[in-house]
């Protein structure tokens, strides 16, 4: 009878395991945006094509885009994140001004306009994009752990939206949130 025991509780601590390993927050609502990673391969949003190339000596990474059959930089720096947040018009991008310190671009595609939206201090050396929804620009913020945090436009207000997560990844309305390998399960905040 306990080795049936040890069986059953078993399985029920590895479904209640798999169960947590993706959940879902709700969050506003869903706008045109899209993130791409643009690490070696190029990617089309919005009848807009983004490439990159980076330097082999120098670490340098340059993101391109083509509209109208002719090529711009996009950005041009040594830390310079590959995964872009876009619409085809705007493009939202993260460069590390240190180990600790990360900026956050807005660049229109139609003027060539660029414009520094935030920084956000990081300890684990990591602020990554997730999606956007109603003026509100979503991002992870660290790794081992990280933390789900939003960035409202309008009002310039930050705010931590989930702990333990690795990494997020925007589904519309929804935010498919990945937990650190050391939690059981991410918390909803």
């Amino acid at each position: 009878m306990s080795n049936l025991r040890r069986k059953i509780s078993i399985i029920l601590l590895i479904s209640l395991i798999l169960s947590t390993i993706f959940t879902p927050i709700k969050v506003e609502a869903a706008t045109p945006y899209k993130l791409i990673n643009l690490w070696e391969k190029k990617v089309t949003v919005g009848g807009v094509k983004f490439s990159s190339k980076t330097d082999a000596d120098t670490g340098k990474v340059t993101i391109y885009y083509k509209t109208n059959n002719k090529t711009r930089v996009l950005a041009s720096e040594e830390r310079l994140d590959f995964n872009i947040l876009t619409n085809g018009r705007w493009v939202y991008y993260v460069v590390a001004a240190s180990e600790s310190s990360y900026n956050i671009f807005k660049k229109d595609i139609k003027t060539g306009k660029k414009s520094k939206v935030f920084s956000e201090k990081s300890t684990e050396m990591w602020v990554s994009l997730c999606g956007l929804y109603k003026n509100k620009l979503y991002y992870v913020n660290g790794i081992d752990p990280g933390t789900l945090c939003s960035y409202d436009l309008k009002s310039g207000k930050k705010k931590k939206v989930m702990n333990n997560v690795t990494r997020a990844e925007q589904f519309e309305n929804v935010f498919l949130c990945t937990p650190y390998e050391g939690d059981v399960g991410p918390t909803i905040l």
